[in-house]
């Protein structure tokens, strides 16, 4: 088998581990969203497949493509779920600043502020609630 091929086989690997731990995650928004009233990610916003349609790729091109497309949606989509769950549970933003936040981050509330602490946790759940 050349070398190529296994590199291929080796992120086919890599993808069904991804996947499992996807499925844990959307297991978990099944069960727990709807208890918390907070309104599930849709997956298929997130995980894109159709660049092997582009008939200037060739057969390993689209591979790469449908891999790339996989696992940048499927990262995107566990990392939306877990965004949603933060913000129901812990929407305060960390004492010092941190690389990779999400796009609901900056709306926190900033680190020790604890004036309406309750009433405003309680407000970052509703809005869960509302989403479309």
């Amino acid at each position: 088998m050349n070398d190529r091929i296994q590199q291929v086989l080796n992120q086919m690997a890599t993808l069904e581990d991804e996947l499992r731990d996807a499925l844990h995650e959307q297991e978990t928004q099944a069960l727990c969203f709807p208890v918390y009233r907070i309104v599930k990610v849709r997956r298929a916003d997130y995980i894109v497949l159709d660049r092997h349609q582009l008939g200037y790729l060739n057969l390993f091109e689209k591979i790469h493509c449908n891999y790339c497309g996989y696992a940048s949606g499927l990262v995107a989509y566990v990392y939306e779920i877990l965004a949603r769950t933060e913000q129901y549970f812990c929407p305060i933003k960390h004492a010092r600043r941190i690389l990779g936040i999400h796009s609901r981050y900056r709306r926190f509330l900033d680190y020790g502020e604890a004036a309406d602490y309750a009433a405003r946790v309680e407000a970052f759940r509703v809005a869960l609630g509302r989403m479309k």
